[in-house]
């Protein structure tokens, strides 16, 4: 059996799409007919085949209504025409279908209190295969029709427009059939379908109709608070990228049981009912969701449904520009300094996975392929580096004209390497093949040395290992060099070799040299300095990112040193940031009433609940470990507290520290 992202060999190119499908709640059962619509690529065709994998086949026939010959095999659905099809010709074939498949299409009659009955179907994780009988292959496009029955108390989403809502012959009693079509070529694996007691709310960004399908009963508020920014999300990107949403309507569909937070279609994008918030909720308890689900799933409308990968060895390329138009929405809402934190824990993310596709290759002797989110984060990683070397203007020009493309929607990495070309006179081959051909990451041990060299003076040698395992990379390292009378020298690093050496001569005292302090290189880091640069790094850093690498050491320093303590607290009281705020509350691990009071001051006033809600958990850590006994005063303060917070996040920790720590008498 061929994998899933592979499509195999075929004899013809699939241009239409027509799904009738009947779906029983009871069963999970899906049965239908599916007409695939095909044009010769070559003369002689004389068989078609589909992907079809644990589906009942019933019959298959030809546009004509004569029955055709078929047989299963290796996962495919190998049909024989009457006739052979010369190049050019088009040819319809319909099969009729039934399907209880394990995976791509769920539904439920009932599940507790959650949104049931309830239907979905989309390519993840397997494809359409496993439910529907078609060509499911990368770089397919195709017009679509879809046709749901269901009971008439139920509404069905799909990709389109929807046509008509009625009763056809056939039907059956109670029942309604709801009929959506896409005269846009869509990606074949793109198709999708939702099903359920919708109540719907509708909105409009420019030209293009919003629908948001939320469980019946959603209240309003509800529904503002869970697809209240999706215009303004569409606004942005549409001025961001210069081009329009690429669909006429665009629907949003909540459901249970999802097997991940959001499935996407093509102008259809399926979120699970755990994104929505209740009224009570703080947003900011939720770390920006649902927003960044609507984001996230707007972005790859652009980047997915209107250009799709040729193959799909490219859409990691494209699973990259959704990432970082998302994460370019973020920092219009919460602040660039924060965005650029986020940024440096996905650089964590990709080490982290790194190390452990390590081991596997270690211990299993093969190369494990990425999965799809990890290569969306590394992506992501790649254009970011891609970014600080083109500059802001000129990176979202190529971004523009890579949109806005009039050579198809069918995209390679090729074709984006030879647009940057082209554009910028910048040959990112050997980057992209850096960065994308192994799993490796680069790791930079970094020392200091002080020099002094006749009739030059002192001087700062910086020595640069690489010492990951497998191939050198090449690497363009920022480096700032703070002296004492407050000059700031920039120097730019190529690390290229297994050890590399640079000479910075020095006109003054030396404070703290800040290795990446912007963090657009994707390396991990292992620096040797003397403590008061580290000091200097977590208190004098003018970057977010830097104040954040240095919070380890910190930590470590924090046992014998009052100015690690000291550069600790400011962080944590002075900081712009909130996830900076909560990121040093645990790092905030020394013992001393100083750091109670910090810790203390932070969840009674710090306005993020995040922070609030961190801080209290780092005073409960000190509680078990016995290093911090409130008294009487302080339980007092957080009954006060509790009284007054509206975060469900921070009342949750209050209430866990009224039933962990001893009331006095």
């Amino acid at each position: 059996m061929e994998p899933v992202w592979q499509g195999g060999t075929r004899d013809a190119d699939l241009i239409h799409v027509a799904l009738r499908a009947s779906l029983d709640f009871e069963s999970g059962r899906i049965v239908g007919t599916v007409q695939n619509a095909f044009r010769s690529l070559r003369a002689g065709t004389d068989r078609i085949r589909l992907h079809s994998r644990g589906i009942e086949i019933r019959e298959v026939t030809g546009g004509d209504g004569q029955a055709l010959g078929y047989r299963e095999r290796d996962g495919f659905l190998e049909i024989s025409l009457e006739t052979p099809m010369a190049v050019g010709d088009e040819a319809s074939i319909e099969v009729e279908f039934s399907a209880t498949p394990a995976s791509g299409y769920h539904s439920s009659l009932t599940r507790g209190e959650e949104f049931a009955p309830s239907a979905h179907g989309s390519s993840f994780p397997d494809g359409l295969r496993p439910w529907i009988p078609t060509w499911d292959a990368p770089g397919e496009l195709a017009t679509m029709d879809t046709q749901i029955v269901l009971r008439d108390d139920l509404s069905a989403v799909a990709n389109g427009v929807l046509i008509a809502v009625d009763t056809l012959p056939g039907a059956g009693p109670g029942q309604k059939v709801f009929t959506w079509r896409s005269l846009t070529e869509i990606p074949v694996r793109s198709m999708a379908i939702a099903a359920g007691a919708f109540d719907t709310f509708a909105a409009k960004a420019g030209e293009t109709e919003l629908y948001f399908h939320l469980p019946a009963g959603t209240d309003p508020e509800t529904a503002q608070r869970t697809f209240g920014e999706s215009t303004a999300v569409l606004e942005y990107f549409t001025r961001k990228l210069g081009r329009p949403f690429p669909f006429p309507r665009y629907d949003q569909a909540v459901l249970s049981d999802l097997p991940a937070l959001m499935l996407d279609g093509a102008s259809l994008t399926m979120i699970d009912a755990t994104e929505l918030p209740s009224v009570a909720d703080e947003l900011d308890d939720r770390r920006e969701r649902p927003r960044r689900t609507v984001a996230r799933g707007a972005a790859r409308k652009w980047f997915g449904a209107w250009l799709a990968p040729l193959q799909e060895r490219h859409r990691w390329l494209l699973d990259g520009l959704a990432l970082t138009l998302e994460l370019d929405y973020e920092s219009r809402v919460r602040g660039l300094p924060e965005v650029e934190l986020e940024w440096d824990s996905l650089r964590d993310s990709v080490i982290r996975r790194s190390e452990e596709r390590l081991v596997v290759e270690s211990s299993e002797g093969v190369v494990v392929a990425l999965a799809r989110e990890e290569m969306a984060e590394r992506a992501a990683w790649v254009l970011r580096i891609l970014r600080a070397r083109l500059g802001e203007e000129t990176f979202w020009r190529l971004i523009q004209a890579f949109v806005g493309r009039d050579t198809g929607r069918l995209v390679t990495v090729e074709d984006f390497r030879r647009l940057c070309l082209s554009l910028t006179g910048l040959d990112i081959g050997p980057e992209i093949a850096q960065w994308t051909g192994r799993v490796t990451v680069p790791e930079l041990h970094i020392r200091f040395q002080r020099r002094s060299v006749k009739g030059v003076g002192e001087s700062l040698g910086i020595v640069v290992d690489q010492v990951q395992p497998g191939p050198l990379f090449r690497v363009s390292l920022p480096i700032e060099v703070h002296f004492a009378g407050g000059i700031v020298r920039f120097e730019e690093l190529v690390i290229d070799k297994k050890t590399n050496l640079v000479i910075v001569p020095l006109d003054d005292r030396v404070v703290d040299v800040a290795i990446d302090p912007e963090g657009v290189v994707l390396a991990s880091f292992s620096i040797e300095k003397d403590d008061a640069s580290w000091i200097a790094q977590g208190s004098l850093s003018r970057s977010s990112i830097d104040r954040a690498r240095a919070l380890p050491r910190l930590d470590e320093l924090s046992a014998t040193s009052e100015e690690a303590r000291a550069a600790l607290i400011r962080i944590l009281r002075m900081s712009p940031e909130p996830s900076l705020r909560e990121r040093t509350t645990q790092w905030m691990r020394f013992q001393g009433p100083a750091c109670n009071l910090a810790l203390k001051q932070a969840a009674a006033e710090d306005l993020s609940p995040l922070v609030r809600r961190a801080a209290l958990h780092s005073l409960l850590q000190r509680f078990a470990q016995g290093d911090w006994i409130p008294g009487a005063d302080e339980l007092e303060l957080f009954l006060q507290m509790e009284q007054r917070e509206t975060s469900p996040a921070v009342l949750e920790k209050l209430e866990q520290i009224r039933k962990t720590v001893p009331q006095s008498e």
